[in-house]
């Protein structure tokens, strides 16, 4: 897993998703998509669909295979985790701890519906 996708230009992000890509040997890419509670898509979810597209005809993913899988859910289990855990030291950003953690979970809930 890696961190999300923040709110910055976009060949800045194409350039360190091609990275990713190539230092990890990638052969498919999973992106959490974020339904809504029931499970609806909403406006943030067709931005990530939008972003996947650009990732796509701008060459960087080529015709690698994009799995979009459901995210909901993962943000509430990473912080019940990290509260079980007994929080965080001081000066680590929180936000970013979440972000990784539910991205764990998001692979971990894909790969164990592949299995």
């Amino acid at each position: 897993p890696r961190l999300p996708v923040r709110e910055i230009p976009f060949p800045s992000i194409a350039k360190s998703v091609l990275a990713i890509i190539q230092r990890n040997a990638t052969g498919a890419l999973c992106i959490g998509l974020p339904l809504t509670l029931a499970g609806t898509l909403d406006q943030q979810c067709h931005k990530t669909i939008y972003f996947v597209r650009r990732l796509r005809e701008s060459g960087v993913i080529g015709d690698m295979p994009v799995l979009m899988w459901d995210e909901r859910r993962t943000t509430a289990e990473a912080n019940r985790v990290i509260e079980v855990r007994g929080g965080l030291d001081k000066g680590v950003n929180y936000k970013d701890v979440v972000d990784k953690v539910a991205a764990c979970f998001l692979l971990q809930n894909f790969l164990d519906f592949a299995a």
